[in-house]
């Protein structure tokens, strides 16, 4: 059985977040099972370009992966459209038995199921996330427009669409849009043995951060999906509880949205606590709490889940949470938001503190957490015995389950 993986980005261009990893450690044990897997994608890379050969085959933990160079075109570039792709994609694609697509809105939809259904290739589309209600919300007139000229099309020839959670299929369903057939096989986690080790105290050693203190980590993308909103004054009142608490942000800013959250930490200027204001100056202590460390990877991104207390994310929306299982796996104890697509799960095993997106309810549990260290001790242990459903053997054998069947059809 040979697959094509179609997608926008590859790694490691991993500022493109969580997907970027899973679906590369997705792809890496398809190929241990005996999957042929090929990649086609481009060397986009924020506003640079990744330095990888291009048009020949790279070998990435054991996938032949092909990277195309993107457009120069601005507008293109956007669409992360690549004229060699297209090209690679008419003249071989008829050599697989089967198109896995992870896109939607990008050139990569477009230009796969183009040649799919012209060689009369079974593809499927992981949307991963970005046609559940918040994010169609989010520019929803363009949005709008594409679906209906483009993206439409694409959905109803699918012969398969793949979620990774099912709130994620619950809430496409709701939209009305076309869907033949659709199954759900999460994203998987594997921790690399022994990266925690002696190493555990990484993140106080590398930022300085006193013995005393309990860390909250955030780690992924900064975006305004991941409820920076909430989360920064959430933090600010349960530190007026617990002083010793530190919040660090680990992540990119390719969005430059990390200036929207340095605004809101300085002009943050009144936390409410039992009916009281309590003033904080321009010199807030809250500025000496937060740090923002920029993106971590390989054993440093493994060792600051290993290192926090807690693992908070208040997001907006996310069709999964590949972050939220990475720390549970390294048995941190988490608090999301009910916009996480796997919070059904967390609630479930007791892993952590599921909340509404409200300043106060996440501030609520965070000063919970942290005044019961049996229950964080409690909670972590739970957390990490509930992350071994996801191991990426068992994703594994899902989708080689799904591939045959759509195979034989």
């Amino acid at each position: 059985m040979r697959i094509l993986h179609i997608v926008p980005t590859y790694f490691p261009a991993t500022r493109y977040g969580g997907p970027i990893e899973s679906v590369k450690q997705m792809n890496a044990t398809l190929v241990k099972k005996g999957v042929s897997v090929t990649v086609f994608t481009t060397n986009a890379d924020g506003d640079g370009v990744l330095d990888v050969p291009l048009g020949v085959p790279v070998d990435v933990d054991g996938v032949e992966v092909f990277y195309f160079p993107v457009s120069r075109n601005l507008f293109l570039r956007k669409w992360f459209y690549s004229q060699a792709m297209r090209r690679a994609l008419k003249k071989r694609i008829c050599e697989f038995d089967l198109v896995h697509i992870t896109s939607v809105f990008l050139a990569a939809s477009f230009l796969g199921s183009r040649y799919a259904r012209k060689f009369k290739k079974p593809y499927i589309i992981s949307p991963r996330g970005n046609l559940m209600v918040e994010p169609l919300a989010y520019h929803a007139f363009k949005k709008w427009l594409y679906i209906k000229f483009i993206e439409r099309f694409i959905l109803k020839n699918a012969s398969a669409l793949h979620f990774t959670v099912e709130k994620e299929e619950e809430e496409y369903k709701k939209t009305g849009l076309p869907l033949k057939k659709s199954f759900v096989a999460s994203n998987g986690v594997d921790v690399p043995d022994g990266v925690c080790g002696d190493r555990k105290d990484f993140l106080k050693n590398q930022f300085n951060i006193a013995e005393d203190k309990k860390i909250v980590l955030f780690l992924g993308r900064i975006s305004w999906k991941k409820g920076f909103d909430t989360l920064v004054p959430a933090f600010a009142q349960a530190l007026q509880k617990n002083s010793s608490l530190v919040l660090v942000v680990v992540g990119g800013d390719d969005e430059g949205y990390l200036e929207n959250i340095k605004n809101q930490i300085f002009s943050l200027r009144e936390i409410p606590r039992g009916g009281t204001n309590i003033q904080i100056s321009k010199s807030t202590p809250l500025e000496e709490h937060i740090i923002f460390t920029g993106e971590l990877k390989g054993d440093e991104k493994w060792q600051a889940f290993c290192g926090a207390d807690v693992f908070i994310l208040p997001s907006y929306s996310e069709n999964f949470g590949m972050a939220v299982v990475e720390a549970m796996a390294c048995g941190v104890p988490v608090v999301v938001s009910d916009g996480v697509g796997i919070w059904p799960v967390i609630k479930e095993c007791g892993a952590g503190i599921v909340v509404k997106k409200e300043e106060k309810v996440v501030a609520e549990a965070l000063i919970k957490i942290f005044s019961d260290d049996k229950l964080r001790v409690d909670m972590g242990q739970r957390a990490r015995e509930c992350a071994k459903q996801f191991a990426w053997e068992r994703v594994a054998d899902m989708l080689i389950d799904v591939y045959k069947s759509l195979c034989e059809k």
